[in-house]
């Protein structure tokens, strides 16, 4: 494929039609999510998770809270995100690990 044609098929309409597309999905997608999650949070268990935050110290984790969910069939990845929790740990956040058939 020479120059001309790679440069004719990137500025076609189908190519931004598919990204104007794509960029919908996401857009759609994260406002969906963050409301199913900010719905989900109205609860008492979501009041609660909330104090938690509030009263972590800051001064020992000022990067936050971190949850990393793991699935594995062999142990790998539940040995990986164990690694990722203590790393974050010396960086700066509160890691929590997470089973995800739990």
């Amino acid at each position: 494929m020479d120059m001309e044609a790679l440069a004719g098929s990137v500025g076609s309409p189908a190519v931004f039609v598919g990204l104007g597309v794509t960029t919908l999905a996401l857009v759609g997608a994260t406002v969906f999510l963050s409301r199913s999650s900010s719905d989900s949070s109205r609860g008492g268990a979501g009041a609660a998770a909330e104090r938690q935050v509030e009263e972590l110290d800051r001064s020992k984790y000022p990067g936050g809270h971190l949850t990393i969910y793991y699935g594995s069939q062999t142990g790998t990845a539940q040995m990986f995100a164990n690694q990722i929790a203590s790393e974050s740990e010396s960086r700066g956040f509160k890691a929590r690990v997470v089973d995800l058939q739990d």
